[in-house]
């Protein structure tokens, strides 16, 4: 059968996983079910290297997956590292020190592959997003003072704040230089997961990267996902699709709903899309 869709990219969490992290058998059988068709699946998620590994053994990736939100553009297969966006060094201490100044918890990504790769001097809990830093404990480490850590480039900077506080803050870091991009991730109780990458980041820009080394137009591509950082890819693909567990905000920008991702919602879209 000849589909009008030749690439599918799934979000992870929210998305392909359930609230316990978790690639259902139906959303595994789904997936396999258009791998045999011929058609390309692969994964854009905001997740880095080390916590997201662990689902390359799910599906044969044989082509690149897209991590970090755009900043690492990687095949499993292999280990091929097709791009990467790294963010100054010197840049990354700038805004550290406005984050301090503001009290704001947060995280360096010093690496991109190694681990311990999330690195603090601040409190690590007593905010909304306790759950995400928790699932990532072993993955911290807590120092006297992360500016020491901070070589000439780093993964990603990342911070949680008051949703009316991020324009100050970016433009305050905007005043020193224009060479990164500033990511909204999630946001909870008022409260957003705010990451600074290196430039001309995002999941969309990665995308646009990704498809010319596939050849896929950018209108036969299929993308599911959840959360305010996959709201860039929705109006970049040909088809969007939102879970019925994402934010109103996210929902506004697809072209379908599905169902939720602990009622194997990417599955479920997948069988109205392709009839498989």
């Amino acid at each position: 059968m000849k589909y009008p869709f030749d690439l599918v990219v799934l979000d992870l969490d929210g998305t392909l996983l359930n609230s316990r992290k978790e690639v259902s058998e139906t959303n595994l059988n789904a997936l396999k079910a258009l791998l045999d068709q011929g058609l390309h699946v692969t994964l854009s998620t905001g997740r880095a290297y080390p916590s997201a590994k662990k689902y390359f053994t799910y599906l044969p990736f044989e082509i690149p997956v897209i991590l970090q939100n755009g900043a690492l553009i990687y095949v499993p297969e292999n280990g091929q590292i097709i791009r990467k966006i790294a963010l100054d060094g010197n840049l990354a201490k700038l805004i550290v020190q406005e984050i301090k100044k503001r009290e704001l918890r947060y995280f360096v990504f010093v690496h991109f592959f190694e681990e311990p790769d999330m690195f603090t001097d601040t409190q690590m809990y007593g905010t909304p997003f306790d759950p995400y830093v928790r699932m990532n404990e072993k993955r911290i480490a807590k120092v006297e003072n992360v500016e020491e850590y901070i070589r000439k480039e780093v993964a990603e900077v990342e911070t949680i704040c008051r949703r009316e506080d991020i324009r100050g803050l970016i433009e305050r870091i905007s005043q020193y230089s224009q060479a990164f991009s500033s990511i909204v991730s999630s946001e909870i109780d008022g409260m957003t997961f705010l990451e600074f990458f290196g430039p001309d980041c995002s999941k969309s820009k990665a995308l646009f990267y990704l498809r010319r080394e596939l050849n896929v137009p950018m209108e036969r591509i299929v993308f599911i996902g959840d959360n305010l950082n996959d709201i860039d890819i929705m109006d970049a693909v040909g088809l969007s699709v939102s879970m019925a567990n994402a934010p109103e905000e996210v929902k506004r920008h697809a072209d379908l709903v599905t169902l939720g991702n602990d009622e194997d919602g990417v599955a479920y879209a997948l069988k109205e899309i392709f009839k498989i």
